[in-house]
């Protein structure tokens, strides 16, 4: 596939433990662009059966930088000689361990400790691509406004096409596993998860590659190059 409807750069796990959970949690490998049936899960509540369908159209992935169109004229290529030369400059960080967090209802992954050089290299790469970016179109402003945006989401928006977060200012970097869920079974779903997935956590974990994705016509996105990060800045 060449043609994408939108593009976004994540960080996907490496072929291991934690990728076949995320494979299997979400019903969607982005690697080998293959969709499969959601892990069921013994003992989550009957109305939260599938509760990685939030990440159906992704897969178990970190955002960097949020789905995008590019600006008129940039060509794909381009984007990509860019993320190739970026990656051959900056340097892998490495975490102690990553741990399950609950944010507003939503469990994620991420770093057991604050990591201040993992989020400022996140930031960094979310800013120095952003000029590919274009300026959000007329439906999907509409649509992100109906969300009731605060004054500074509406800011936001306009400045980096995501209204909830700059780069390097929100909660830091994170691989959510589920959407917003009912807080009355956060805990019931916590109690579930955590001993299914603290066992696959890498340790050290290590934020070491770029993965360009795209979006085909079915919603979904997949890998289309991964760029290793090694440098030394």
């Amino acid at each position: 596939m060449t043609d994408y409807r939108k593009l976004a750069i994540f960080y996907l796990p490496g072929r291991g433990a934690l990728a076949d959970f995320g494979t299997a949690w979400s019903g969607w490998d982005p690697v080998e662009a293959m969709a499969l049936p959601p892990l069921a899960v013994p003992g989550l509540p009957s109305s939260l059966a599938e509760p990685g369908e939030a990440l159906g159209n992704y897969g178990l992935h970190g955002r960097i930088k949020a789905p995008f169109r590019l600006i008129d004229g940039v060509q794909i290529s381009t984007l990509i000689a860019a993320l190739d030369a970026l990656a051959a400059r900056l340097a892998a960080v490495e975490a102690s361990s990553l741990s399950l967090v609950r944010t507003n209802g939503m469990f994620a992954l991420a770093p057991a400790r604050e990591e201040i050089a993992l989020d400022l290299l996140a930031a960094r790469i979310a800013r120095e691509v952003d000029h590919f970016r274009a300026p959000l179109s007329v439906d999907d402003t509409i649509r992100r406004h109906a969300l009731r945006l605060s004054g500074s989401q509406r800011l936001l928006l306009g400045q980096w096409g995501y209204p909830f977060a700059s780069p390097g200012q929100d909660d830091g970097f994170r691989l959510y596993l589920t959407g917003s869920l009912p807080e009355d079974l956060c805990d019931q779903v916590q109690a579930v998860l955590e001993p299914l997935i603290l066992p696959l956590l890498p340790k050290p974990f290590c934020f070491d590659r770029l993965s360009l994705c795209g979006e085909g016509e079915d919603g979904r996105f997949r890998l289309i190059r991964q760029f290793p990060l090694s440098g030394s800045v």
